[in-house]
């Protein structure tokens, strides 16, 4: 999933910050990202007296920030036009809250909790993602053994390997 994210601040007054779009900004977890770090962007420019400036950018997640593109100063963009009908909304912080805890990890964040939580390498928690099916069962196996590594071992060469050999598929 990729998408454009459209970002302006609005002074306490109420006059409208200029805005500066975000270009292909791939996967939910970087939009929020992307959105973070440039509503602190233009927070300190302001902070400073400094104008924010209408441009594209992009963001970079490997190092959490944005990076300029093209500015616009002289584009007039048509396409974005304010709709007065959709009113101004706050979320509530703990509805958020709420809702993050109903949510299963995506992932690439199950992952990183497999690698922390038993000590494996990324590339041996990746196989484990090749056959999803099995997570579960991974899991329930190295919580009983506490050893992660013994786990994966096992099933990479006995579960795998016959399945493998002898043609057959999880399904």
């Amino acid at each position: 999933m990729r998408c454009d994210v459209n970002i302006s601040l609005r002074s306490k007054s109420g006059a409208q910050g200029e805005r500066v779009e975000l270009k292909n900004v791939m996967g939910i977890r970087f939009i929020e990202k992307a959105i973070e770090h440039e509503v602190r962007r233009h927070a300190d420019l302001i902070s400073r007296g400094l104008p924010v400036l209408k441009e594209t950018r992009r963001y970079d997640a490997a190092n959490d920030t944005t990076i300029l593109l093209r500015s616009k100063e002289e584009d007039i963009d048509y396409r974005f036009l304010v709709d007065p009908d959709i009113p101004n909304f706050r979320i509530k912080q703990s509805r958020i809250d709420c809702l993050k805890s109903q949510m299963s990890p995506i992932p690439f964040e199950k992952k990183q909790q497999l690698v922390n939580k038993y000590s494996m390498s990324i590339i041996d928690v990746q196989a484990i993602y090749n056959h999803a099916e099995t997570i579960p069962m991974f899991e329930s196996l190295a919580n009983n053994i506490k050893d992660g590594n013994q786990v994966f071992k096992w099933m990479y060469n006995n579960l795998y390997g016959n399945i493998t050999k002898k043609d057959l598929n999880f399904t």
